[in-house]
């Protein structure tokens, strides 16, 4: 973590990964081709609350665009992934993701809250750019969402899905859970349909209570007692989705209080190793549900090409977890510019709505009306003192996309 910190200071970094591009600050429009560099936009926080996961987004890219570059680059183009800073910031989105177009990049891969990707689309439509975001509510995807937004994180949806899986398969004799998790779009969203799938693949089991914990909190000891007031006896279970600095925040204080010795078993929505190394070997044992656990795709070969480019980069670093929605993102670019062979973001745009399918870090993925189905991670985590980074994580698997996305973000659904 300190490490990643060390980097916080960087509000703007263009990521220019070969010797060639570094020296010709080409500035010319990306709406068609040329023999110059392929540029990408991304902006995601570099700064603020949630710069903790903006910065492996960052790094994680540029070792993505060092690891494509090594093998020719895209349709023999070296590729360029030119970041900006938004802090989390609505109106910063907005500004960066104009000041890409007007620097001729239209190729672009935000991150950031819902409320922050749905004001993109129709700025983006406007622009003529097409956007492959990280966010994860719903309501995004069609038939409502923009209609040139395409999600790279898993859905919500998914989420929910692998927990009604979780809870059938691995933790039957639990009939009780309760759900925490932040107070806004997606968190209720979060709330409402692990619920349902909860009760739908568990016959018998109750959500008993869900506490919402405001967004900028940094003391949730008074939620974590709402929790604790109801949470005695019987088998009982805890679904907590955080990000930011809310997680690591949530896990220690809970952990102070004791409310995990109140639960049979702790699922942890989207948990990285930037929480695990802020708990460390004080962390209870929880099962991580994400979009990126490094454990669960070993065996993937794009996964080690990855893996190997950013030690090669970040030699001083630990390989992160949360580059997921910043290299998934760029991959979806990566194919749809091979397929269309084009930069001109209607033909890019035309190669993602035509049945687009890639391999990449997490294995194969694929690209339906506008979501990019994939594998959801899972792992056992827990504190321990003997290890390097003071925890461990083992019985790393997945739960194939299949199995967690809905029929009609599916090929041929």
């Amino acid at each position: 973590m300190r490490k990643v910190l060390r980097r916080l200071s960087a509000s703007l970094v263009v990521l220019t990964l070969s010797a060639a591009a570094a020296g010709c600050g080409n500035a010319a429009d990306d709406k068609g081709d040329g023999e110059g560099p392929i540029r990408i936009g991304l902006s995601t926080y570099l700064t603020g609350n949630f710069a903790a996961a903006g910065i492996p987004m960052r790094d994680g890219a540029e070792a993505w665009a060092a690891m494509v570059n090594d093998s020719g680059g895209i349709n023999g183009r070296q590729v360029e992934v030119v970041t900006k800073d938004d802090a989390g910031e609505q109106a910063k989105a907005l500004q960066n993701l104009r000041e890409f177009a007007s620097d001729g990049i239209h190729l672009v891969v935000p991150n950031g809250t819902s409320s922050i990707c749905a004001a993109l689309g129709p700025v983006a439509q406007q622009l003529g750019s097409v956007v492959v975001g990280g966010c994860k509510d719903p309501s995004l995807l069609p038939p409502d969402g923009p209609k040139n937004y395409y999600m790279a994180d898993l859905s919500q949806d998914s989420f929910a899905r692998a927990a009604g899986v979780l809870a059938r398969d691995k933790f039957s004799d639990v009939k009780t859970w309760d759900v925490y998790t932040m107070d806004y779009l997606t968190g209720k969203t979060t709330a409402e349909q692990v619920t349902e799938e909860i009760q739908k693949q568990q016959p018998g089991a109750k959500v008993d209570q869900t506490v919402f914990t405001p967004m900028a909190a940094t003391d949730q000891r008074s939620y974590i007692s709402s929790l604790q007031s109801r949470a005695t006896g019987g088998q009982r279970g805890l679904y907590v989705y955080l990000f930011g600095s809310l997680a690591p925040n949530f896990v220690k204080q809970a952990t102070a209080a004791g409310l995990f010795d109140r639960y049979d078993v702790v699922l942890f929505q989207s948990l990285t190793d930037q929480i695990l190394d802020a708990v460390g070997a004080d962390l209870p044992e929880v099962w991580g549900i994400s979009d990126f656990i490094p454990q669960s795709y070993e065996d993937v070969a794009e996964h080690a090409a990855l893996r190997k480019a950013y030690e090669a980069k970040f030699a001083d670093q630990d390989y992160p977890w949360g580059h997921f929605a910043a290299t998934n993102a760029l991959s979806a670019f990566k194919a749809a510019v091979e397929k269309a062979g084009s930069t001109d973001p209607q033909e890019v745009q035309k190669a993602l709505d035509g049945g687009l399918a890639f391999t990449n870090h997490k294995g194969e993925v694929t690209v339906a009306n506008h979501y990019l189905a994939s594998s959801v991670a899972m792992a056992k985590c827990q504190g321990d003192s003997a290890s390097s980074r003071g925890w461990t994580c083992d019985l790393a698997t997945t739960i194939p996309a299949a199995d967690v996305t809905a029929p009609e973000f599916l090929p041929g659904g």
